[in-house]
């Protein structure tokens, strides 16, 4: 019998995948976001490389970061106005020019300030394409059901940005130079986003016909503000991790071996995503969502008192399993609870939260280190979690599904 649903979950990929139009949006939005997990390191390595500092390569970065998180949501909400097609192939032309931009300028020596705006620049015109692709699953598939399966598929895609993004950055710096990791970066970003736009199902979708009454837009919906608060805990506690790991491998060899346990940290989640999507479809995804963050806060407990490499590894493969179930979650209660002719700009805003609790994450978990040592750091990201999950606990009025009418 458990085969058998096993057999009709996987079957579900397959629907998915098989509907009109689908696998062609898909492979063009991979495309276009890998260069997602490839280009923060893409830039680390080149700026490095450049004889600048990890003061300057760090400010860089996170400029870059701080404008991406912020024309999100902008370029969003003005998709949900006028449509994915006017707003994409502009920022597919612009984004690539302006990142290829910051590795010429890099490689001719150019101030720091130069350096700065070009990241500014590319940060805020980084095409919304992860927004785009959850905002327009409900034209592209029409039950309920494959719409779940759908956003579990989203939620374990985006791990492959950031398991593949950083090994395919890694492998062009070594074979070539680091300024053609990010010329590669740009042009998979111009060719994935324009692919993608200029697809007949996305260019078949139509602007939101309903416009929110209100200024706050996405905002005005208590359930994302819910998923937004609850993201941003998240966040918080991936940034802790992402510090702290290389710190463990430091600790037990060398930094680099550090990487290898983030890796399966997203390895994990991959998984946790793909097993999601064979689960029947359930109007329950609060609850889904709240379980997924409890066993995240409870997995993050045992790394604590990892004693090798290879043991953390095996903890943070664990560790990761919940946390694509607790996004494909919030993607589906985004989807049924988003302020109407404001889903793009919703979608969106999670992401503005997840890299707002990255910063400060990571920001967070380097004084931590210093101040407390690498357990102390490390034990801050558990808590981090169960936050998030206590939030959506206390806010669960505003997750609940109506009915729909009859």
């Amino acid at each position: 019998m458990e085969v058998s649903h096993q057999s009709a979950g996987l079957r579900r990929y397959s629907d998915v995948l098989a509907a009109p139009g689908v696998a062609r949006v898909v492979c063009a939005a991979l495309l276009g976001r890998l260069p997602i997990g490839m280009g923060p390191l893409a830039v680390v390595l080149l700026l490095r490389g450049e004889g600048h500092s990890y003061g300057v390569t760090g400010v860089v970065v996170a400029v870059g970061s701080l404008a991406s998180a912020i024309g999100m949501p902008l370029w969003g909400r003005l998709v949900d106005r006028i449509g994915q097609v006017r707003v994409l192939v502009p920022l597919g032309i612009v984004y690539p020019a302006a990142f290829a931009a910051l590795a010429l300028l890099a490689t001719q020596g150019a101030s720091v300030a130069a350096l700065i705006a070009c990241s500014v620049l590319a940060g805020a015109t980084l095409p919304p394409l992860g927004a785009c692709m959850r905002a327009i699953w409900p034209s592209l598939l029409a039950t309920q059901g494959l719409r779940d399966t759908a956003y579990a598929l989203e939620a374990w895609l985006q791990e492959v940005f950031f398991v593949f993004g950083p090994l395919l950055t890694a492998a062009i710096a070594v074979i070539a130079t680091p300024w053609a990791a990010i010329v590669t970066a740009s042009v998979l970003t111009a060719v994935g986003t324009l692919w993608f736009a200029l697809t007949p199902a996305v260019r078949a979708v139509e602007p939101a016909p309903a416009r929110p009454k209100s200024r706050a837009g996405a905002l005005g919906s208590a359930a994302v503000r819910t998923v937004m608060l609850s993201t941003f805990a998240m966040g918080v506690a991936f940034g802790i991790v992402e510090v702290a790991m290389p710190a463990f491998g430091e600790e037990h060899g060398s930094r680099a071996q550090g990487g290898f346990a983030l890796s399966c940290f997203a390895l994990g989640s991959l998984f946790g995503g793909l097993w999601i999507g064979t689960r029947p479809p359930s109007r329950g995804l609060a609850v889904r969502f709240t379980l997924a963050l409890v066993a995240l806060a409870l997995a993050l407990l045992p790394p604590l008192v990892a004693p090798s490499i290879l043991a953390m590894c095996v903890l943070m493969l664990i560790a990761g399993l919940p946390i694509a179930p607790a996004f494909a979650s919030s993607y589906g209660l985004v989807d049924a609870l988003a302020v109407p002719g404001t889903t793009t700009e919703a979608f969106a805003l999670l992401g503005t939260a997840i890299v707002a609790g990255l910063s400060l994450g990571t920001s967070v978990s380097g004084a931590a280190i210093e101040q407390f040592g690498l357990t102390g750091a490390l034990a801050l990201a558990a808590p981090c979690v169960g936050a998030a999950a206590l939030v959506s606990v206390v806010r669960r009025a505003s997750l609940v599904i109506p009915d729909p009418v009859a």
